[in-house]
């Protein structure tokens, strides 16, 4: 007899609990949560120097694939502005200008002289919460810590980011060269003279000097100690002639050399985080890097077995930029007309790892 209550009861629970989820109407829930907004697809200009060697048609040819690409992949429809070099710092101060038609969002600074000039006019929108937040921060582990450290602007004793730069490879070595045949003639050890990294150094050694001891024997010692401006490779070209090289200064990012090459925001851009946006795309993704720097594989370059590519320049489809300008070095397909090869990305890296910057 209980059983038989306690099976009824169970049964009456069961009606009660079917009626109260009935009287929720399915998917009723969902309006209780914000809905996602639908992403604005904006169009956003972006002005670069181009070689006068492209042509109208690979330009426009160009272009159009960029619009599409970025479009379909990020929402935004990038509109490429290509300039020559004469005048473009101008042209730029015109584009900046609130209320200039075919205004400029995005743009190339070529030189220290433009930087300041448009850093002074107020016409460079501040990236700095963008470089430190979490959606486009890794750019400063992507980009050469020399060159991040370089583009910092100091105002009032804080650090303001007002562009990025375009990685590349930067500076270059001073080694002091001792000629280690001559310098045995004179019972020099290969381990002292790996001690000095100066000509300077070197003659204020009072206790061995090879400096003093060639000019004492009637030698001329500049032909036996130099100094020498070379890349991270040259170091192991120098060794194998016979010689001792030391590094004297390692490579260093200066003012100039970062702003020979990067992007900027203007002030006045229709959306200065969308145009962030594409900043950090222009530098992390590998297929609108190679569009910006090459054109369109079949049409404005070949690619061989091995990869690398062969630019086409048949005057029709002539599409030649500088790689300085174009983003991410490190992300470009390799070209031997540009000594861009395998070989060459692998001491660009270990130089820029050894680079300092100086402030």
């Amino acid at each position: 007899m209980k059983k038989i209550v306690s099976a009824v009861l169970c049964l009456v629970m069961a009606l009660f609990m079917f009626v109260g989820c009935a009287e929720d109407i399915i998917g009723e829930y969902m309006d209780q949560y914000e809905k996602p907004t639908k992403k604005e697809n904006i169009t956003l200009n972006l002005y670069i120097i181009c070689d006068p060697a492209t042509t109208g048609n690979a330009l426009d040819t160009v272009r159009e694939r960029i619009k599409t690409y970025t479009s379909d992949n990020y929402g935004t429809t990038l509109n490429v502005i290509y300039c020559s070099d004469e005048n473009y710092a101008a042209k730029i101060t015109e584009k900046t200008a609130a209320g200039a038609t075919d205004h400029a969002d995005i743009f190339l600074i070529n030189s220290e002289s433009m930087f300041n000039s448009l850093y002074a006019a107020g016409r460079l929108a501040d990236i700095t919460t963008y470089l430190n937040g979490t959606a486009y921060g890794t750019l400063n582990s992507e980009i050469t810590d020399s060159l991040i450290d370089a583009s910092v602007v100091l105002e009032n004793g804080t650090s303001v980011n007002y562009c990025v730069p375009n990685n590349h490879v930067v500076g270059q070595y001073e080694y002091l060269v001792i000629n280690k045949a001559k310098a045995r003639e004179y019972y020099y050890s290969d381990e002292v003279l790996k001690t000095y990294t100066s000509i300077e150094a070197l003659q204020n050694d009072e206790n061995a000097n090879l400096w003093k001891d060639l000019v004492a024997a009637s030698e001329d010692p500049t032909q036996y100690i130099k100094t020498v401006y070379g890349m991270y490779e040259d170091k192991a070209v120098i060794e194998a002639d016979g010689n001792i090289c030391n590094i004297s200064v390692y490579p260093t990012a200066t003012k100039a050399d970062v702003y020979s090459s990067a992007f900027a925001i203007s002030a006045n851009s229709v959306s200065v985080e969308r145009s962030m946006e594409m900043i950090y795309a222009i530098n992390k993704d590998t297929d609108l890097c190679n569009y910006l720097q090459y054109g369109i594989l079949g049409t404005n370059y070949l690619q061989n077995e091995d990869d690398s590519i062969v630019r086409v320049k048949d005057g029709v489809n002539d599409y030649i930029m500088n790689p300085l300008y174009t983003g991410n070095i490190f992300k470009m397909l390799y070209c031997e007309e540009l000594e861009w090869l395998p070989e060459d990305a692998a001491n660009g890296t270990n130089q820029n790892r050894e680079s300092i910057y100086a402030n």
